[in-house]
């Protein structure tokens, strides 16, 4: 069966859809704080960096406060959701050998839930706007590039869903690598020259939401056309190997 088919496409949607809704009720039902605990990392993370930069940076960038919390929340939208994907198929060996299940709906699952509690931390962002005096419906601008970041951050964690069949390891490593995304990722910092860090895809997505949401400017039309080839590129590469190989995965869980 081709992948491209809509009832097959249709399948894989809500059963992702279902896995990560129970799946979020399981990790914050019965639990003191529940969905806050989602939130604290961030906020956490964010009143030591504000505390640290402050003095240097506080007065150097416009609306730092939000300029560093913003970085943090797109960062650890993929950061947890990649990170939750390097297992999401090799972590579920009795789905994947004893149930007629769609693999692909796994790492949708993780990466839906993750978008759950992503959701809310727009929630708290929207507060700090209406804080510092900024329209808060700017938020609305974050949408397509949302959806953009999405499909980017699926086709990233279909490829580490794969590898992590395969390398036992991939998790320290990936830990690793996601450590020096975040300091090469101008969270609280100001990149000196944006072209050099154009590699990087996060810096494109998180610059484009900073100038849309916090600033109200419209971002350079180089940051949108490389924000489509890096969701298409990921998407793609990351489709085709999870395809060819997930009908080896069940031997090798």
């Amino acid at each position: 069966m081709k992948f491209f088919d809509k009832k097959k496409i249709q399948d894989i949607v809500f059963l992702g859809f279902s896995l990560a809704r129970a799946n979020f009720k399981l990790r914050t039902e019965g639990k003191f704080l529940g969905v806050l605990w989602y939130l604290l990392d961030p906020l956490l993370m964010f009143l030591i960096l504000f505390f640290v930069f402050r003095k240097n940076l506080g007065s150097t960038i416009e609306y730092f406060p939000l300029y560093l919390i913003w970085g943090l929340i797109i960062f650890n939208f993929f950061s947890f959701a990649t990170t939750q994907a390097v297992k999401a198929v090799s972590g579920n060996g009795p789905f994947i050998k004893s149930m007629k299940i769609t693999s692909e709906s796994l790492v949708l699952a993780v990466l839906l839930q993750t978008a759950f509690s992503h959701f809310f931390e727009l929630l708290i962002f929207a507060l700090f706007l209406i804080t510092f005096k900024i329209f808060a419906l700017s938020m609305v601008f974050y949408l397509p590039v949302f959806l953009l970041f999405f499909i980017f951050i699926l086709g990233t964690s279909f490829i580490l869903a794969t590898l992590g069949v395969y390398i036992t390891d991939l998790s320290n490593v990936w830990a690793i690598i996601s450590r020096i995304l975040f300091f090469a990722t101008p969270i609280f910092y100001i990149v000196p020259n944006k072209i050099l860090f154009l590699a990087n895809p996060l810096v494109v997505f998180l610059e484009i939401s900073r100038n849309l949401v916090i600033y109200h400017h419209f971002p350079e039309p180089i940051f949108i056309f490389l924000a489509f080839i890096y969701a298409i590129i990921a998407f793609v590469v990351g489709l085709f190997l999870f395809e060819k190989f997930k009908t080896k995965f069940a031997e090798n869980i």
